[in-house]
């Protein structure tokens, strides 16, 4: 459901007595601006890092410590919460009770059973302790009693009870009522509307698309590795993960590693139109000639410093570049 939506903004305003305001709120890096423009003087943080995982990473992690008031909520001390002036400790997986869903759509119920160590709480918990500190009579008593408002509020998930989920194992939605049985694959009968055909829509270039230039001769993708999950904040914390991909690296095809007479494990400095950082260099065919890969799940060096902030996709309202053009060269102190 989207906010401009009327109807959408009717049904959830009923739920919660409220009227829903049809204004969309800001994408995280259009945030980052408005803190510079004083615009934005606090913000809360739940389950997010976003000192390492949004683009420009300098200048928000410059934003951060401009800020009246940053609380963050999470349960590592990541570099964001560095930043905080207030850090609410939050309970893992196995610590509390809840839902969670997985990338095919099954919804899967936890149970917890391992008690939060010190002031650690649940984050439903959390948030609700500070909504009544500011007034507001919230009165949520389990997550069972959450998750009853979610179906009430999403249709998709209207026959997904818990007592369901346990039975069941899982669910996938969307799931109606409570003899629907789940749907494991969408559209097997059609499309969402009403000759239940597709509809494709052909992509546009960003107008800003930025090219290899004289100066920045490279192409950088950033990516995933086997090993590690988005910012690595959990992943790296495990030793048997880390043996596996102990720090980050630049991969070079090694035909571009000879004519820059760079070799494998060299210090290098990777530059592009937003930043630099130094690295060691991978020479390998993995990537092809005039491409570099630098993984994103470690901070230092953090590749989002080499990142751009802009242009949005207009849809999906985060950087519609996940590719930048960048130069190499061997690092000397």
């Amino acid at each position: 459901m989207v906010v401009d939506d009327e109807a959408a903004r009717l049904h959830l305003g009923a739920i919660w007595n409220r009227e829903i305001s049809a204004k969309p709120g800001l994408a995280a890096p259009e945030m980052m601006h408005e803190i510079a423009s004083g615009k934005i003087r606090a913000l809360y943080i739940v389950g997010e890092n976003p000192v390492m995982s949004e683009p420009q990473s300098s200048f928000v992690s410059w934003m951060m410590q401009r800020l009246e008031l940053l609380i963050v909520q999470d349960i590592f001390q990541t570099v964001t919460a560095k930043h905080a002036h207030i850090v609410f400790p939050a309970a893992v997986v196995g610590e509390k009770e809840g839902t969670y869903t997985n990338a095919t759509r099954r919804i899967q119920h936890t149970s917890g059973g391992l008690k939060p160590p010190g002031e650690a709480k649940a984050d439903w918990e959390i948030i609700q302790d500070v909504a009544r500190a500011m007034g507001h009579d919230w009165h949520y008593d389990s997550t069972e009693a959450i998750w009853k408002e979610v179906r009430q509020a999403a249709p998709i998930f209207s026959g997904v009870t818990y007592s369901r989920l346990k039975e069941m194992g899982g669910i996938f939605w969307p799931c109606y009522n409570e003899t629907h049985p789940g749907t494991p694959a969408l559209y097997d009968d059609g499309f969402a509307f009403s000759d239940r055909r597709a509809r494709f829509i052909p992509s546009r270039l960003p107008q800003s698309l930025m090219e290899p230039t004289a100066e920045y001769p490279y192409v950088l993708i950033t990516g995933r590795l086997l090993a590690h999950f988005n910012t690595g904040e959990m992943s790296r914390r495990s030793k048997r993960l880390m043996k596996v991909a102990s720090g980050s690296f630049v991969q070079m095809h090694p035909d571009d590693a000879e004519r820059s007479a760079l070799s494998d494990g060299d210090e290098v400095r990777v530059t592009s139109p937003y930043g630099t950082l130094t690295t060691k260099l991978a020479v390998t065919d993995e990537v092809s000639q005039g491409y570099l890969f630098i993984p994103i799940h470690f901070d230092k060096p953090n590749v989002n410093t080499l990142m751009s902030a802009v242009p949005l996709d207009p849809q999906a309202r985060m950087p519609a570049l996940k590719v930048i053009p960048a130069r190499v060269e061997r690092f000397v102190c």
